[in-house]
């Protein structure tokens, strides 16, 4: 019987956490407040970053890798330094396969079907 209840939990714990897996290459995600939208692409080796925001509109690309710090979260290491962040590792928190947030600034994007 413990045996049961152990493989159970075991399938529980591992159903849970795989349900954070992201697939970021070849997908768009998208940061909308109101009017303003801020849009995030990953191809294989480059990430697009798109701002249509009230200081208009403005684009950046780079180069970048991918580290995986832990289930959750994972460090965009970019090439070139974006101009509107402080340093150029951008980290990110998985909450679902289709959503993360930024850890700098707390900010929700969501896959662009």
């Amino acid at each position: 019987m413990k045996i049961y209840l152990t493989l159970i939990i075991l399938i529980v714990i591992s159903a849970c956490s795989s349900g954070r897996n992201i697939n970021l290459i070849g997908n768009t995600y998208v940061h909308q407040n109101g009017s303003e939208k801020q849009l995030v692409g990953f191809d294989e080796t480059t990430i697009f970053f798109m701002w249509d925001d009230s200081l208009g509109k403005s684009s950046f690309k780079t180069d970048y890798t991918a580290e995986n710090v832990n289930d959750t979260t994972i460090n965009l290491i970019l090439k070139e330094k974006n101009p509107y962040m402080e340093n150029n590792i951008w980290t990110i928190i998985v909450t679902s396969p289709s959503t993360f947030y930024t850890l700098a600034s707390g900010k929700k994007y969501i896959l662009n079907k």
